[in-house]
């Protein structure tokens, strides 16, 4: 029989109105669940979703103040979280009914482990337009490797159950990470593996993410020259984990990349059966994912540039594929 440990919901918000959809979520996965189901929602100001959900079977839901930065949100939780196991995700995301469920069955299955984090699976939702597959298809950001792998080093903190003992164990989150939303859940996956510990996957645990937050022009330009930036600031804090740009395993451009695997998804029928584009749309999703790309390398340098420790080499160096975001 499984049991079903005490678990913590933990939600980093920067006060987007989907948080109410995020909690009520949460109560109604915490009804189909027979432990308890705690939430701590952190951010700069208390959110008013957190007045506005009516919550019944979570047995508790607290807010943390904090200086408003995601990373620091993180670490406030975790330091916060009064249960072994906190399940983090994000203020524009649902969690499946039975996501505790299948994390308990998670945690059954790999009780013999050192294991320092079980990873779900994260499922886009809503409407897609040119933009938002543009982005999604150039980002690489492992959202779905619980289909496929057994263990990963990370995955996104948009759907990660996290050892409250084993992430302070390494330090926890980064709170001196200088890049806003970005680099943090690379970051304490590697340490935690660095540390000896082992991430699993539990493709049973999904949650879903709304597409609406991927699917400005301004918002994915911002996003891609973050992840630039958070590349330049990983493969200083990890240099045994980046390679060279030229000559790398890796070469051949990215917008031809996920042009290809576009393209791909298209013959398919997409995610969810649904994409049939038409030769214009398909050429704007390529020409968009041509100025991320461009933005993203933008990033990368400017960050080499303006951070005083990083050695000027890593200007022809880059943080290795399986780890980055593009």
């Amino acid at each position: 029989m499984t049991d079903h440990p005490e678990l913590t919901v933990g939600i980093p918000t920067v006060g987007r109105e989907y948080l109410a959809e995020t909690l009520q979520s949460v109560e109604t996965a915490a009804t189909a669940y027979d432990g308890t189901v705690s939430v701590v929602v952190a951010s700069a100001e208390r959110p008013r979703a957190l007045d506005e959900v009516a919550f019944d079977a979570v047995q508790s839901a607290e807010w943390v103040e904090t200086a408003g930065s995601t990373h620091e949100n993180r670490q406030a939780i975790l330091e916060t979280s009064g249960t072994e196991w906190v399940l983090f995700t994000d203020d524009d995301c649902r969690v499946a009914r039975d996501v505790f469920t299948a994390y308990a069955e998670g945690l059954a299955a790999n009780e013999d482990e050192d294991l320092g984090a079980l990873y779900g699976r994260v499922k886009f939702v809503g409407e897609r337009s040119p933009v938002f597959d543009a982005g999604r298809a150039l980002a690489s950001v492992p959202f779905d490797a619980a289909s496929h792998e057994q263990t990963v080093e990370w995955a996104p903190t948009a759907n990660a159950l996290l050892s409250r003992s084993a992430a302070l164990s390494v330090g926890g989150f980064d709170t001196e990470n200088p890049i806003p939303f970005s680099g943090g859940d690379v970051d304490i996956g590697l340490r935690l593996t660095e540390g000896g510990y082992t991430g699993h996957t539990c493709p049973n645990a999904v949650v879903e993410h709304t597409t609406a937050t991927w699917d400005s022009l301004g918002t994915n330009t911002r996003r891609f020259f973050r992840y630039g930036q958070s590349e330049a600031w990983l493969a200083n804090k990890y240099p045994g984990q980046r390679i060279p740009k030229i000559g790398a395993d890796e070469t051949t451009p990215g917008p031809f990349r996920m042009s290809l695997a576009y393209l791909g998804s298209c013959v398919s029928g997409g995610e969810d059966g649904t994409t049939n584009p038409t030769l214009l749309t398909t050429v704007l999703v390529i020409l968009l994912a041509v100025v991320f790309t461009v933005t993203n390398s933008v990033g990368y340098h400017y960050q080499v540039l303006a951070s005083v420790n990083l050695p000027n080499r890593l200007l022809f160096h880059r943080f290795r594929p399986e780890g980055r975001y593009l």
